[in-house]
């Protein structure tokens, strides 16, 4: 029996329903090891294949594929943050989907709180919203 290509196995769990797709395809795409990590990080946004594609790339990473992780598979990041501060009023900010720390000013003054919402997300509608870390400065 000839070896399926990732592209043709993909299109095959397509077809599927999910518990049958993952019991199927996951372990037969995850032994492609390196070859089928792109092709499983683009799917994560896919609306049928995202969750999916997130579990095969848990099973790459737990064999040590390089690339594999999928850990903003489970997780939307935030495109927009909203800072409503005591005085009533609110900034909104724009975040790029990369990683790393981005460095934006805020504009407000004598505020010792504020609330911070995400107006916008980047990933799957039903994953949770996360934020690694967020630090203040005060100008001086």
């Amino acid at each position: 029996m000839t070896e399926r290509s990732v592209d043709e196995l993909v299109d095959l769990a397509r077809t599927q329903s999910p518990a049958y797709r993952v019991e199927r395809y996951r372990g037969r795409l995850a032994a492609y090891g390196g070859p089928a990590v792109e092709s499983m990080l683009a799917l994560r946004e896919d609306t049928v294949l995202g969750y999916f594609a997130v579990t095969v790339l848990d099973a790459m990473a737990d064999h040590g594929v390089e690339g594999a992780s999928s850990c903003s598979g489970f997780t939307r990041r935030p495109a927009e943050l909203t800072f409503t501060f005591p005085n009533g009023s609110s900034q909104k900010v724009k975040l790029e989907d990369i990683p790393g720390s981005q460095t934006f000013d805020l504009s407000a003054s004598n505020a010792d709180s504020v609330v911070i919402t995400a107006t916008a997300t980047n990933g799957l509608e039903a994953a949770p919203i996360s934020i690694s870390e967020i630090e203040f400065f005060k100008k001086s």
